[in-house]
């Protein structure tokens, strides 16, 4: 079977069965390869052998590999034990001392701390800014190229300039202008990565929107059952390459019940995106058009929600005590509807000016629609919302 021409569709329901050049069909997506080596009757086989150790390369994480490789329309995918992981590898494999980053003021914390606190170990410079906004990103890639000693754009560059942001903020669910963002990238000679991982290959592709690389953290929509961590960077294959030895040689990999578990779940990811986009949206028209003061942050294009609640710390809490079928959870992306607290979780180890500034407020929570019933979540966060706002009340006597 040639994956070529497939749609989204019937690559997600195909998942786990298009890898090419295993002609015993030994491999044909159902099956878990376990083994940590291989054997092999000669040198001669070892010498062409696909599998030698798995710390390089495993039958489950190439399958993974390529059905996100595909979904992005990406030349290659590279399945890593996280979306961190991920990040590690794409970034690491790019950057080399000297090089400058220009990150998404507002990305995932984890990512923001491993910018801050791990990439200037190898020398590599992080700048925060709105990359959002095509003005100021301009400015700082001119201003990128006017440090790097050159006065055109044209000129061989010393060192490498790479714009790094979500497709999709988390949690603020601000959606990026990727073709403008992608046509400064080209103008200025820098490498654009996209973490696409609330938008998922479903709603946004990147790589066609001129994007370098893609990275994804599987553990989210993509495997979509809260019972994996993995992650995937997709891009050209000389990219991947780069990232495939940095990966080998820091331990990086999937692991293979992770991928086979994340291959399994892309299977089904069409219909499931399908369900929570549209229940998102009527979740949305409800919030706004109730008489709940809340604002709220959401996107057609993804199956999160920034929920800001009136009266800060303690009305989120009152709001997350409340709810009944939605869980505190500080992940996303499964079949079930969780909130999560970005202040608490992912973004705790911002300073809490800088985390004001980035509009990720005490009162702010992230919700992450699952495939329950639109009417019993509505229940759920109509309650929640209406006690931790109600609480703010002043008593009338």
């Amino acid at each position: 079977m040639t994956s070529e021409g497939l749609l989204d569709s019937s690559i997600c329901a195909r998942a786990g069965s298009l890898c090419a050049g295993d002609s015993s069909n030994a491999f044909c997506g159902k099956a878990l390869w376990q083994s940590s080596v291989y054997e092999f009757d000669s040198l001669e086989e070892l010498a062409s052998a696909r599998y030698v150790y798995r710390r390089y390369g495993s039958p489950n994480s190439d399958e993974l590999s390529k059905a996100v490789a595909l979904l992005e329309a990406a030349e290659q995918g590279l399945a890593t034990s996280s979306g961190m992981g991920a990040i590690v590898a794409g970034v690491l494999s790019f950057c080399k001392a000297g090089d400058l980053i220009l990150a998404q003021f507002d990305c995932y914390g984890i990512t923001r701390d491993f910018f801050e606190v791990d990439a200037p170990r190898f020398g590599i410079r992080t700048q925060f800014l709105d990359v959002h906004n095509v003005q100021i990103l301009e400015l700082a890639l001119k201003n990128s190229v006017t440090a790097n000693g050159q006065t055109t754009t044209a000129e061989p560059r010393n060192n490498n300039t790479v714009v790094f942001l979500e497709s999709i903020t988390n949690p603020s669910v601000r959606v990026a202008d990727l073709p403008s963002i992608s046509t400064l990238c080209k103008k200025y000679g820098a490498f654009l990565i996209v973490d696409n991982t609330f938008a998922t290959p479903i709603r946004i592709k990147p790589i066609k929107q001129g994007a370098d690389m893609v990275i994804h953290s599987v553990t989210k929509f993509l495997g979509g059952h809260s019972d994996l961590v993995a992650g995937v960077v997709a891009g050209s294959s000389h990219h991947i390459e780069l990232a495939s030895k940095l990966v080998g040689r820091w331990g990086l990999l999937a692991a293979p019940f992770d991928s086979w578990l994340a291959t399994r779940g892309i299977r089904t990811l069409q219909v499931r995106m399908e369900r929570a986009l549209s229940t998102t949206a009527e979740l949305a028209r409800r919030i706004n058009c109730s008489s709940i003061p809340v604002m709220i942050k959401w996107s057609p294009d993804c199956a999160i929600m920034a929920i800001e609640v009136p009266g800060g710390f303690d009305a989120a809490n009152r709001a997350v005590s409340c709810f009944k079928m939605i869980k505190f959870a500080p992940s996303l992306g499964g079949t079930t509807t969780t909130v999560s607290h970005p202040a608490s979780t992912s973004h705790k180890t911002v300073p809490y000016a800088e985390r004001e500034a980035m509009g990720i407020t005490d009162g702010m929570l992230r919700l992450s629609v699952g495939l329950e019933d639109v009417e019993d979540i509505w229940n759920d966060i109509e309650r929640g919302l209406a006690a931790a706002v109600n609480a703010n009340k002043p008593s009338v006597h």
